[in-house]
């Protein structure tokens, strides 16, 4: 049998190398990409990535950005705290964020947006 010290030891490295590789592949898995028609009720409280064009685009002075993302269906995205807007009408993106019911209707709250090339 293994001293208790050295039990102790090993459980400890085994849990930081557990716990530092669950975070490693966190960083690298995104939600599978779900058509904006395809978003309801159901999806709140979910993480999700969908595309789409911009079809409005506003800064509110807080630093809030607010986007109307269009494909077939309209979603509206919230980023808060955002520095910067590199953003335009027409625009191409890509969005991972949470999926929120705000006063009856569906918004994703921002996580990450990627431009896309034309």
């Amino acid at each position: 049998m293994l001293p208790e010290k050295i039990i102790i030891k090993l459980s400890l490295i085994i849990i930081v190398f557990g716990l530092s590789g669950l975070y490693l592949i966190s960083l690298y898995v995104e939600p599978e990409l779900t058509n904006i028609n395809e978003i309801d009720k159901s999806f709140a409280g979910k993480v999700v990535r969908t595309e789409g064009t911009i079809s409005k685009v506003f800064l509110h002075d807080s630093s809030t950005l607010f986007l109307n993302l269009k494909e077939n269906e309209e979603l509206q995205i919230i980023k808060f705290n955002a520095e910067e807007n590199n953003l335009a009408k027409q625009d191409r993106i890509s969005v991972t964020g949470e999926v929120v019911l705000h006063k009856g209707k569906l918004e994703i709250i921002v996580k990450k947006i990627e431009k896309q090339e034309k």
